[in-house]
């Protein structure tokens, strides 16, 4: 392998604070996280984010404080990373994501500060080229890098408050559509509010236990991103021949929560997450007929039942 550099001293910057969409005009920006030669611009057709194309070992830093949710290797990102900014003024929630690098220089759950160098620019995982893919989302929703982060000339654009009422209103939409609360007001071992595992509105087939079904099945097409339901432990992140790639994750209080038949993973066991955080990727692995998600969650070791939530809701 390519040894990997010595990090330089991180540049001086002041601490990238978080976009305020509600005061477009007085937004500030997340710092550029590679001294890039051009951009290969964000577009929709498969393509999530930015491309900055810079030389092999390129440092790439934080754009804004933040905690490392991922530091991995990925099928299609390459090594990579994900970092979680915190909320907003508006309580909405931040990230980026850098992939394709040639290493990563942080670990999961480190605190990294803005223009910290979290890896160097590689051609890892599915790329054309050297290049630092930067990706953002506000409340899990993806949006343009170039609105929000200090790129020059005509890489950067003007944030007018129609674009980030726009934006505001999405990523509202986004929470109150991924949040349901559970059946008849009532907690499960403290958690009030879940999310979506998968993105709505999924095709649900039902919970079945004394029928040797117990859980959820969640039709959605490949690849599309698996979400934690709550926040917590990673306790299992494997493969079995009938649930083939799965994840289960510990919320506390006995309450725990399971995912299977995924096409990959990006967690590992021992590691913690978030509301929210993507898991791994909807596929049809171990003993399944078809791209899907099988969801299970277990209060004290026995199956609960959440057909009467919200949950469900299409």
């Amino acid at each position: 392998p390519t040894p990997t550099p010595a990090p330089t001293s991180v540049p001086a910057v002041a601490a990238a604070a978080l976009p305020t969409l509600d005061n477009a005009a007085n937004s500030p920006r997340f710092i550029c996280p590679v001294k890039y030669k051009y951009i290969s611009r964000f577009a929709t057709n498969g393509h999530r984010g930015d491309d900055l194309c810079a030389a092999e070992g390129t440092e790439i830093y934080a754009a804004a404080d933040g905690v490392v949710l991922a530091a991995q290797e990925h099928y299609s990102w390459g090594n990579f990373v994900e970092i979680d900014h915190g909320a907003d003024a508006n309580g909405l929630r931040w990230s980026t994501l850098y992939a394709h690098m040639q290493s990563c220089a942080v670990q999961v759950g480190q605190t990294v500060t803005a223009g910290q160098v979290i890896g160097y620019v590689g051609s890892t995982g599915n790329a054309t080229g050297n290049a630092c893919h930067f990706e953002m989302q506000v409340n899990g929703t993806l949006v343009e890098p170039r609105y929000f982060t200090a790129y020059g000339g005509s890489d950067a654009a003007e944030l007018t408050q129609e674009k980030a009422d726009e934006i505001l209103a999405e990523a509202v939409r986004r929470a109150a559509s991924d949040q349901v609360t559970a059946a008849d007001g009532a907690a499960l071992s403290g958690v009030d509010l879940f999310t979506l595992p998968v993105a709505p509105p999924p095709q649900v087939s039902g919970y079945d236990p004394e029928n040797g079904h117990p859980g959820i099945d969640f039709a959605a097409e490949e690849g599309a991103e698996v979400y934690a339901v709550a926040g917590g432990i990673v306790t299992a992140a494997d493969y079995d021949v009938e649930k083939g790639n799965y994840v289960v994750l510990d919320h506390g209080g006995g309450l725990e929560t399971e995912y299977q038949h995924m096409k990959s993973l990006l967690v590992s066991a021992g590691q913690s997450v978030v509301q929210g955080q993507v898991l791994g990727y909807v596929g049809s692995t171990g003993n399944s007929t078809g791209p899907h998600l099988h969801f299970e969650a277990r209060q004290d070791g026995a199956p609960a039942d959440l057909t009467g939530t919200a949950l469900l809701a299409e």
